[in-house]
């Protein structure tokens, strides 16, 4: 029998009890931090997340029912006053797979260093409110009837109500958003359409102004009579 010498071979010495720590998650991918973007702040995102968990579930009454036994004990407790609505088990199980999904692209993003960085800004520029009324006051400015300060009010303006939009969409579609954060998209949309609509009306020549005019009167249902570069010249 062979002769182990223990005094060369230490033991790891671990508290009584105590296990050792378990290995740190892998980074997640590009797509999965882009994919998480876009369920968080692109209302189209968001939407359809929504109905892939939610989509064929009512919230009919079931006589005896209450969301608090299925909760009790589990991390979704936490959650107890966004189940407090469910009415039935099968609500109740969607309302989990949410905030499983929700949950899970939070830390996602919180993972993602400077990736979910650009792709948080490129969800929030590609959404469909973001367009309509801050293109407007860009086009506006653009026109030059406008100072640049005064451009740079409107879109603001702009910024924030379309902003606002999105979050009340978004609010409608996620379980954990808070008002707070809410708060902080609707200054930075304002900030962003001042600058936005600023930048535009003071980098623009008067030919290139005079092209950006005749190519948004293109798209109106008049072909471009009456449009804004008539307005201009």
């Amino acid at each position: 029998m062979p002769i182990v010498n223990r005094a060369a071979a230490p033991v790891t010495q671990l508290a009584s009890g105590s296990l050792p720590d378990a290995p740190p998650p892998p980074d997640p991918s590009t797509g999965q931090i882009f994919g998480a973007a876009f369920r968080q702040n692109n209302i189209i995102g968001s939407g359809i997340t929504a109905l892939e968990n939610f989509g064929g579930v009512f919230n009919d009454a079931s006589p005896g029912y209450s969301a608090w036994d299925d909760i009790k004990g589990t991390p979704y407790e936490e959650h107890w006053k966004g189940f407090a609505v469910s009415n039935n088990r099968q609500y109740t199980d969607a309302l989990k797979a949410q905030y499983d999904t929700e949950d899970r692209d939070r830390r996602t993003l919180a993972a993602g260093g400077w990736t979910a960085t650009i792709a948080n800004l490129g969800a929030n520029l590609l959404d469909p409110t973001f367009f309509i009324p801050v293109g407007g006051e860009i086009i506006k400015g653009a026109e030059g009837v406008y100072k640049i300060a005064d451009v740079g009010l409107r879109s603001a303006i702009a910024g924030g109500v379309s902003t606002t939009v999105q979050e009340t969409a978004l609010h409608a579609t996620q379980q954990e958003r808070t008002l707070e954060e809410s708060g902080y998209a609707v200054g930075g949309g304002v900030i962003l359409g001042g600058l936005l609509g600023a930048g535009v009306a003071s980098i623009l020549s008067k030919g290139e102004r005079a092209t950006a005019l005749r190519g948004y009167d293109a798209l109106l249902p008049t072909g471009g009579e009456g449009g804004l570069s008539a307005a201009s010249t």
